[in-house]
C-alpha cells in the first residue's frame, strides 16, 4: 500500500541581528516535501517558493530527490540536488529497542564532501535526552542536550567542527531557533532568528 503526504513549511530568518540591522537581513520562504512511501521505500521530492523561479544555468534551485530504503537495522539513503548536482549515497545503522544507550552510525559519500562518517549516542533519562556525536573525518564532537516540557521540546547544540551554538524552541507547528557562532574566550557573531511554521498533509 501506497501512502503520501505533503509537508509545507514557512520559514521567517533574521540574520547578524544587532545594531545596524538591515531589511535585506531579513528573509521568508516557503518549504515544501512531498513523500511517498510504500513498504520498505521511501520517494521524497524537496522543493521551495525559489524552485518557481526560471531555471538558471545550474538548474532549478532547491529541488532534491531523495530515495531511502529500509532493512531492518540499517536504511539506506540517496539524494540529488538538480541545482548543484551534488549527489549523495550512504547509509544508517539503528540499533533496534530503546534509544537508550543506542548509538547510530552513518556513514555517507557525495561528490562534493567526499567521505564523511559519523557517530551519534543517545541516552535518554525521564524528559531529557542526550546527544553527543563524533565526526571521524573532523575529528570533532558535537553535543545537544533535549528536554521535554508537557508538549513542548527544547534543544540547546554546540558543533565543535564550526563554533557553531543553538538554542530550539518546538511548540507543534511552530519551531523557534536562535544560533550564534561563538568561540570560547575569543569571540562570537551576531545571532540569527529562525521562526517557523509546519503542516502536513496527508494522502
Amino acid at each position: 500500500m501506497t501512502r503520501g503526504a505533503d509537508t509545507v513549511k514557512a520559514t521567517l530568518t533574521v540574520k547578524n541581528i544587532g545594531p545596524g540591522l538591515k531589511l535585506s537581513n531579513v528573509s521568508a520562504g516557503i518549504n515544501n516535501t512531498i513523500k511517498l512511501k510504500s513498504g520498505d521505500t521511501t520517494l521524497s521530492l524537496l522543493f521551495s517558493d525559489r524552485s518557481l523561479n526560471p531555471p538558471t544555468a545550474k538548474g532549478f534551485k532547491d529541488v532534491v530527490a531523495k530515495l531511502d530504503y529500509k532493512m531492518k537495522e540499517i536504511t539506506a539513503h540517496t539524494e540529488f540536488d538538480l541545482a548543484t548536482k551534488k549527489y549523495l549515497v550512504g547509509a544508517t545503522f539503528s540499533p533496534k529497542g530503546a534509544t537508550d544507550g543506542m548509538v547510530q552510525t552513518k556513514l555517507t559519500y557525495s561528490n562534493k564532501d567526499n567521505m564523511m562518517l559519523s557517530a551519534k549516542y543517545f541516552y535518554t533519562k525521564d524528559s531529557w535526552c542526550f546527544e553527543p556525536s563524533y565526526s571521524f573525518p573532523k575529528a570533532k564532537f558535537a553535543f545537544a542536550v533535549n528536554k521535554k516540557i508537557e508538549k513542548d521540546t527544547v534543544r540547546m547544540s554546540y558543533d565543535l567542527s564550526n563554533n557553531n551554538a543553538a538554542a530550539e524552541w518546538n511548540h507543534k507547528p511552530f519551531k523557534t531557533t536562535i544560533s550564534s557562532v561563538i568561540v570560547p574566550g575569543k569571540q562570537y557573531s551576531k545571532p540569527s532568528l529562525s521562526i517557523s511554521a509546519e503542516k502536513v498533509y496527508e494522502f
